[in-house]
């Protein structure tokens, strides 16, 4: 690797930096459009003028600056301030003040001309501010959300994380004191070295934050070898913090947790795991294109506006949005590992470097199960005062080092190689992003299926729904089943199922988030729900079933309702001339609206409201089968029953081409070991002897077959069986112009 000129024309740096503004206006005009909400165009405002003043005065202040760093720093902050809007938007203005305060501060910083000597100079007054921060936290640390964690800082009504702020002091002290050649000769190195391990172990143990104590040891391990060139003191250091991890792994629970669930996310879904689990099924929702802005749920993820920006990128950007992030991570990470022109700025620049390339392996790969939980911020994308503070002061020491390192204006750019050391470690930096690149592909790609379609994934009950199932009609256009506009979530309207005809529910079944589909609304539901294209889902269209329509008959399900009342029992109704059923009736019934409150005591019921008695109920016949076989009770003989095929299961189901119905018939079933037949079965029976050619009833009305002449003459028939010690099932059959009606009312003496 070698160093080339950094510095750019103010031109090129504008036109990034609008194309950075275009980005984050393009998401808030979308949000708007969406919500109504101008929230997220007044962030956008806000760092449009940071931007842009920071613009004119670098110009001015640092002339020769790198042009990158801040464009890409502000589409970063771009990215951010959307996905904060999307999951915590009343965070949104004590954002803009912290962007305001940090442009001063990176206004100020950058525009130094004195090579930051008043940062090295005063190195031990630094080294005093972080280990005095450190000793507050310890003594009056609070956690806004009342978890064990006490990391922050009350100062009224702001909350203050000194660990942001440590970070930064101790790459500026260690900077300045490596830079010095008596530091870093073995004896000076390993104190050093012993001096860190102890400080981050310290952390460790008073504060139990295993995330901020790795950034900050593995930070000063990079530092050590840029300034040492030698491994062993850092390989060693690493090692000796892990056994502390270690340590703290058998002492604390906190951080126990944090490692069990890394290694077994499984271990309890729906408790210590939780975190972990949502956070790998929203990245896995995204697919590669992303569900769009305000399209997704990644609210669903516990404090992912502070420690899962990422996982929300990738539900709502995708795979493309994801990867393009961890791209501008690691363009701005290359960029600071170019700055320096004497070994303090090397080593100051690089230890930004190097905390930046490990702070966001750290919180991506945690996202994303690669690595531990911890509690460390995005940069830049994260909400967090103190986090955003601190990155937009390193930005401007960033900006300053660059700015002192190029050529005077008309000199030749030097292209002196890099140290080797330096060398080596931003290739490693890189190594990292690239490790972070294929996990995240890997997840949203290869896992993703399996990680989406599991049951603890709150989206799958979002998707359902947001489908508008299709109406089921009886064969004159009456309305038996609808979804109905009843809310919305995320801008998507969310339907509720309901039944215009509660009597029909044997007829259609049923339609439950909780408990499933049942009739109709199961045999059909490929359906009713329909389906979408890439196409449709590319452009969020919404899902629409098909509408069925039954063969039904309003009047005769009323009648049949009307003939139970009061009764148990069951009804059907078929027309011989086509066999298409004109009434299922079964009583007791239940309301399908009431469905999810009234389950419980409907399944306990003693008398099955939920059975369907007209396919599933088993009756024994009684004198019922002389007349069906078309003899007298006294010519009547068991051995040609077969031929009323009473022995096998009655299917119905009506192929068509218009509409893809399932492949699997709807049945009732008979009974085994001795003769017991359903209403259904009984209606059917009655109706094939009137017409031969009927192989099935039906419930849809889609290319019935065409009416027979044959009339079956009017009459009725009433027979009596004993079903239980004082228990009988009363049949009556009525045959009225080819029209069937088999009622099956149960009765239990006293």
């Amino acid at each position: 690797m070698i160093r080339t000129r950094l510095t750019s024309t103010a031109s090129h740096e504008r036109v990034l930096l609008a194309a950075a503004l275009a980005f984050g206006w393009i998401g808030a005009l979308s949000l708007w459009l969406q919500s109504g909400s101008l929230i997220a165009a007044a962030a956008q405002a806000v760092l449009s003028i940071c931007a842009l003043l920071l613009h004119v005065h670098l110009a001015r202040a640092a002339p020769g600056h790198d042009a990158l760093l801040l464009p890409l720093t502000i589409v970063l902050l771009a990215w951010g301030s959307l996905v904060l809007t999307r999951v915590a938007p009343n965070f949104v203005a004590r954002w803009m003040i912290t962007v305001c305060v940090g442009t001063v501060a990176l206004g100020l910083i950058a525009a130094g001309h004195d090579k930051l000597r008043w940062l090295r100079t005063l190195k031990y007054t630094w080294l005093g501010i972080a280990f005095a921060l450190l000793a507050a936290t310890i003594a009056f640390g609070v956690n806004p959300s009342g978890g064990p964690a006490r990391l922050w800082i009350s100062l009224g009504s702001f909350f203050f994380q000194p660990s942001e702020l440590l970070r930064l002091l101790l790459v500026a002290f260690w900077a300045a004191f490596l830079a010095e050649p008596a530091h870093v000769s073995p004896p000076g190195a390993r104190a050093a070295a012993v001096a860190m391990w102890l400080a981050a172990v310290g952390l460790l143990a008073s504060q139990q934050d295993f995330g901020a104590a790795a950034l900050l040891l593995l930070s000063f391990a990079a530092m050590l070898y840029l300034a040492t060139g030698r491994t062993r003191i850092p390989v060693v250091l690493v090692a000796a913090f892990a056994c502390a991890g270690a340590a703290g792994y058998a002492l604390s629970a906190r951080v126990a947790t944090r490692i069990d669930t890394w290694l077994n996310p499984n271990i309890d879904p729906q408790g210590r795991s939780f975190q972990i689990i949502q956070s790998l099924i929203a990245a896995a929702s995204g697919g590669v294109f992303g569900t769009g802005l305000r399209q997704g749920s990644p609210g669903y993820v516990p404090a992912v506006h502070t420690d899962f920006p990422f996982v929300a990128v990738a539900e709502e950007f995708g795979l493309l949005g994801a990867l393009v992030m961890l791209a501008i991570f690691a363009l701005l990470c290359a960029r600071a590992w170019r700055i320096g022109s004497s070994p303090y700025a090397r080593l100051l620049a690089g230890g930004i470097a190097a905390s930046f390339a490990i702070q966001v392996t750290v919180i991506v790969g945690g996202n994303l199960a690669l690595l531990p939980l911890t509690g460390v911020t995005l940069p830049f994308v994260s909400y967090g005062g103190s986090s955003l503070l601190a990155w937009m002061v390193s930005i401007g020491l960033l900006l300053r080092l660059s700015a002192d390192a190029s050529p005077p204006a008309g000199d030749a750019p030097f292209d002196a190689p890099l140290p080797i050391p330096q060398r080596r470690t931003a290739a490693a930096s890189l190594i990292l992003f690239a490790i972070l690149a294929v996990w995240t592909s890997a997840v949203m790609l290869v896992r993703a299926p399996k990680l989406a379609a599991r049951s603890d994934n709150p989206r799958r009950i979002d998707d359902e729904r947001t489908v508008q199932r299709g109406e089921i009609l009886t064969s004159d256009g009456l309305v038996l089943a609808a979804s109905i506009p009843a809310d919305s979530i995320e801008g998507r309207t969310v339907f509720l199922r309901t039944y215009r005809l509660p009597e029909a529910a044997h007829a259609i079944g049923y339609y439950s988030l909780r408990y499933g589909a049942g009739g109709l609304e199961a045999w059909a539901d490929a359906s009713l729900r329909g389906s979408r294209t890439a196409f449709d889902v590319l452009l969020h269209h919404p899902q629409v079933g098909s509408t069925l329509t039954t063969t039904l008959d309003r009047h005769e399900l009323s009648s049949a309702a009307a003939a139970l009342a009061g009764h148990h029992g069951a009804a059907v109704t078929i027309d011989a001339r086509t066999g298409a059923v004109l009434a299922i009736a079964s009583s007791p019934a239940y309301d399908p609206n009431r469905l999810d409150e009234t389950w419980d005591s409907l399944s306990n019921a003693r008398n099955a409201p939920l059975l369907n008695r007209t396919t599933q109920a088993l009756y024994q016949p009684g004198s019922l089968l002389p007349w069906l076989y078309g003899t007298t009770p006294e010519q009547f003989s068991w051995d040609p029953l077969d031929r009323l095929g009473l022995s096998q299961p009655l299917t119905f189901e009506l192929p068509t081409t218009s509409v893809p119905w399932p492949s699997a018939s709807y049945s009732e079933t008979i009974g085994q070991g001795e003769l017991r037949l359903t209403p259904l079965r009984v209606a059917f029976t009655v109706a094939r002897g009137a017409n031969p050619t009927l192989t099935a009833p039906t419930l849809i009305a889609a290319q019935l077959p065409p009416a027979q002449n044959t009339l079956l003459p009017t009459t009725s028939f009433s027979t009596t069986a004993q079903i239980g010690p004082r228990s009988f099932v009363h049949w009556h059959v009525h045959i009225r112009d080819s029209i069937v009606r088999v009622e099956a009312l149960e009765l239990n003496l006293p």
